[in-house]
């Protein structure tokens, strides 16, 4: 079995292990070993029934042991991902046994995918990027690496992500649309039209409100 730790203990970490159970009795493949989290939150022994292991610094003496990295925030994700490959540590993926990918999907490595999302034919998913639950990522899409994609988004065919994207809950992008990096999509919103880099847009239609 394949040891893993699950990097934040939040919300989406707390679901990250559930994954990661769901996985397990379906066939047996992971050993869990409970959160890392960041020093700022070492106040509790465990969570869940699951401990908390220590920080970063846990990795030092425990390289041989892969993670996910399921904390939403973007930029503290690339952070925490850049740090980790410096150190060499493996990634893994997490991907819930009621999320629907076609055969023709690439998918990289520290992946989340929450239940009910559906990844469409020749989609591309690349690192360290979160789908939470009930998502549909459309044909020929592409979500570059750091995105997070919240509950019930609809990104549609041949829409390109770029890195670092937030797209809260709701949102809906239509068909080949170009989101630029760094952008934060607000939760309900309706994109019609590209949208730069560093920006934050909310409403139906998506308009500009400000820089990020």
């Amino acid at each position: 079995m394949k040891k893993v730790v699950v990097i934040g203990a939040g919300g989406l970490g707390r679901e990250t292990i559930e994954i990661f159970k769901l996985q397990n009795e379906i066939r047996k493949s992971w050993e869990i070993l409970g959160f890392i989290v960041e020093k700022e939150y070492l106040c509790s022994k465990s969570i869940n029934n699951y401990p908390i292991l220590g920080d970063l610094d846990w990795f030092d003496e425990n390289k041989e042991v892969g993670c996910v990295i399921a904390i939403g925030d973007t930029k503290s994700r690339k952070r925490i991902a850049d740090f980790l490959e410096e150190k060499g540590i493996l990634f893994y993926n997490a991907i819930h046994p009621l999320a629907i990918l076609s055969d023709f999907v690439h998918i990289g490595k520290d992946v989340i995918i929450g239940a009910g999302s559906y990844i469409s034919v020749n989609a591309v998913i690349k690192n360290h990027i979160v789908i939470n639950c009930h998502s549909n990522i459309g044909h020929d899409a592409i979500l570059e690496n750091y995105c997070s994609i919240m509950t019930n988004v609809t990104i549609s065919g041949k829409n390109h992500i770029e890195e670092g994207v937030y797209v809260g809950s709701g949102a809906t992008l239509i068909e080949q649309i170009t989101i630029g990096k760094w952008t934060t999509v607000g939760a309900g919103a309706t994109v019609m039209i590209n949208i730069p880099n560093d920006v934050t847009v909310f409403g139906m239609p998506a308009k500009m409100m400000k820089k990020s």
